[in-house]
């Protein structure tokens, strides 16, 4: 059976559980970050919703994005969005900034996250699909509880977390 797609499965695993786990830093930082600018908790928890919110409007544009952009360069595209909107919290300590920069961090990573999943499930053998999903799975669960565990280690202070982000 041949694929359209190659795989790389190993290399988009590592890859998505390296941008889950600055999901999941960017989650304990920003709200960590806000609350001590003096951020109301009904404010950071409506800046929580911002990532998902980006996630939840970008993902139906998958198909238009990928039928005017290679895959490969659509989601090196995305990763440098989100690469930049997690360097911009350090240089934009701004709590109305911080929603328009997670809007877009969770927009960037959700379509990359979504572009990798469609890259396994479309070049996946039948025979081996369930695997490698449960493989890519894993790799991003690992990757957001590592992201979470990162921050404390680290600490919310100056640029030393946005830059692991």
């Amino acid at each position: 059976m041949s694929h359209r797609l190659p795989l790389n499965l190993p290399l988009l695993s590592v890859a998505s559980a390296l941008l889950a786990a600055a999901v999941g830093a960017s989650y304990a930082y920003v709200d960590l970050s806000l609350n001590r600018m003096g951020v109301s908790g009904t404010a950071i928890g409506l800046n929580a919703a911002m990532p998902a919110l980006g996630w939840l409007l970008a993902t139906p544009l998958m198909p238009w994005a990928l039928r005017r952009f290679p895959g490969k360069a659509l989601l090196l595209a995305l990763l440098a969005v989100a690469a930049l909107a997690a360097l911009a919290f350090a240089a934009l300590p701004d709590p109305l900034a911080w929603m328009g920069l997670r809007f877009l961090f969770g927009g960037s990573s959700g379509m990359a996250f979504r572009l990798v999943e469609y890259w396994i499930n479309a070049a996946s053998p039948e025979s081996h699909r369930a695997r490698n999903v449960g493989l890519y799975a894993m790799a991003f669960s690992a990757g957001a509880m590592t992201g979470g565990m990162i921050t404390p280690m680290v600490g919310i202070e100056g640029w030393a977390l946005p830059l692991v982000m």
